[in-house]
This record gives C-alpha cells, sequence and structure tokens, in this order.
C-alpha cells in the first residue's frame, strides 16, 4: 500500500529562512506510526539533528516522536516547536495542545507563537573532573564557580557554564573531543552558557556530539523568552515522497 509523507523543513527561533535551528517535521496522515526503521532511513535521508513525526489524534491532541540519524531519541524541543508551529500554519493545531512523546505528556500553547512545557529537568550527574571538558572547549585557566552537571530533560546534555559571553562567542571546539566526553557520559551534547551583563538573558551555545547524530552540529542562540520568535517554514510545499510499508 503506498502511504504519502509529507515532510517539512521548519527553521525555529527565528523569522528568516535559513536562520535558528532547523528540524524535519514529517505530517501523517495515517493513525499509527510507519516502522521505526522507515522513520530512521527518513531522518538520515533528511541529516537534521532531529526529525519529528506527527500522528494527530484531533486538534488539541497529537503524538510526536523524534529520530536522529542514528536513533529514536525521547524529545527533541526545537523540533516540538517546529511541529506545532507548522500544524497552526496548516490550520491543524489551535490553543491549547497536549502532546505525548516518550518523554512524558507535555502542555503546548498554539498560536502565532508556540510556547512548549519543557519536560521536568533531573540532574543526573555532578562531574568533578572538568579539565577535559573546557579542554574540548579550548578554554584555559577556568575554575567554575557553577557546577558542571549532566541533566536531563528529554535528553541528557552537559550542563558548562562560561566566564562571560565573550569567551562564549569566541569558542573554538574540538568537535572530535566533545563526542569523545559525551559518549563517555552518556550525553548527547555540551550545552554551554554565560550570563549576559543584563541580568535577563543567558546566551548559549550547543554543541551536539557524534554519540546519537551522523555528524557534529553546533546550534548558537540567546536565550530569553521575549526574544523567540515564530519558526519559519521553508521549502514547505515543495516536497513530498511517496513510501510503501505494510499496515
Amino acid at each position: 500500500m503506498s502511504v504519502v509523507m509529507k515532510y517539512f523543513v521548519v527553521d525555529a527561533f527565528t523569522d528568516q529562512p535559513f536562520g535558528g535551528n532547523p528540524a524535519g517535521v514529517v505530517l501523517l496522515d495515517s493513525d499509527t506510526f510507519p516502522e521505526e526503521g522507515l522513520m530512521l532511513q527518513i531522518a538520515a535521508e533528511l541529516r537534521y539533528s532531529e526529525t519529528a513525526f506527527i500522528l494527530r489524534h484531533s486538534v488539541n491532541e497529537f503524538t510526536l516522536r523524534y529520530f536522529t540519524p542514528k536513533a529514536e531519541v525521547e524529545l527533541c524541543g526545537h523540533a516540538t516547536i517546529a511541529s506545532f508551529f507548522l500544524l497552526h500554519q496548516k490550520g491543524l493545531a489551535f490553543g491549547q495542545c497536549l502532546c505525548h512523546t516518550l518523554a512524558g505528556d507535555l502542555n503546548i500553547k498554539v498560536g502565532e507563537k508556540v510556547m512548549m512545557q519543557m519536560a521536568k529537568p533531573r540532574i543526573e550527574a555532578t562531574l568533578n573532573d572538568t579539565e577535559e571538558i573546557y579542554r574540548a572547549l579550548n578554554v584555559k585557566d577556568y575554575c567554575p564557580a557553577m557546577p558542571v552537571q549532566v541533566v536531563y530533560a528529554g535528553l541528557p546534555d552537559i550542563m558548562i557554564p562560561l566566564p562571560d559571553v565573550d569567551t562564549l562567542q569566541t569558542l573554538q571546539p574540538d568537535m572530535q573531543a566533545i563526542a569523545d566526553i559525551a559518549k563517555k557520559y552518556e550525553a548527547v551534547s555540551f550545552h554551554v552558557f554565560a550570563f549576559g551583563n543584563d541580568g535577563l538573558h543567558s546566551p548559549c551555545a550547543r554543541f551536539c556530539a557524534a554519540l546519537r547524530h551522523s555528524r557534529g552540529v553546533s546550534h548558537r542562540h540567546g536565550q530569553r523568552l521575549a526574544d523567540l520568535l515564530p519558526p519559519t517554514v521553508r521549502m514547505s510545499w515543495q516536497r513530498s515522497r511517496m513510501f510503501f510499508y505494510p499496515r
């Protein structure tokens, strides 16, 4: 049986095409997910850090699954934002929505802007030996006042404080070293941050390791709620594929 699955490229956290954090988004017309192997193949072909697959139950209830080019993951924040913005643009989601994920159920407020309830974070480990971590970032002679921790909020990330924003903006990371350290601690990324001078926001960068991805991908954005812009859908009406799989 042939099943059409339309896929989209959606840039989250920007109002400009090719900006922000891109994600693959696949709209399913069926009432079940395709086989896991097929979803993994699609994610590998799209080659974004995550691709979200959307199963629609109603205009207010959805189930999302997320795949990197290497494996399924429990949750991806920017792919969730991208998915619900696309659903709203297509007239398929409105107002307060419930999103089922492997990380738990999330409340999503859908409109011109999408507001997402994050999964409750938990600290997996506090890392006392940080020398190799800062060496991988090429940050020298820095003893952090805050702890370096592995934190889980759908995906395990190593949260790494930096001395200032200038250090963050001029980082020259060793991506292979980051991949090796992330694998050692069973994390998917380095999430480095510094506090801004205005005290209102903390610019950050996320360096995704090769542990679950086919390539190292860096995402940089400043986090301040008032500054979050609607995602941009690009190449959205140009791409659809015909796939064959058993029902």
